[in-house]
């Protein structure tokens, strides 16, 4: 006897957005950083504050995202069964 399992595993709408808030915010977050250190001496410091929010909630963003990854997935279970000749 022989069994044969082949899985697929998909992305539902969820498991896509959760991709997206994955990897786009961090990068966003990246863009903020270095214009925030390469204009450091002439901000103020309620704007480095605005952008520090920006830069935790990129965070919590892509974190949300990660789980919503993990949600959003859907199984494809393929079985076959073969029983030979003897049975």
């Amino acid at each position: 006897m022989k069994i044969s399992v082949k899985s697929k595993v998909r992305l539902n709408g969820l498991g896509w957005l959760g991709a997206a808030f994955f990897i786009v915010p961090p990068a966003f977050a990246a863009l903020i950083y270095s214009r925030m250190v390469g204009n450091i001496g002439s901000f103020s410091s309620s704007t480095i504050t605005d952008q520090m929010i920006q830069i935790v909630v990129c965070g919590l963003l892509s974190l949300v995202g990660f789980v919503m990854l993990l949600v959003g997935r859907e199984y494809d279970h393929k079985i076959e069964i073969d029983r030979g000749e003897n049975q």
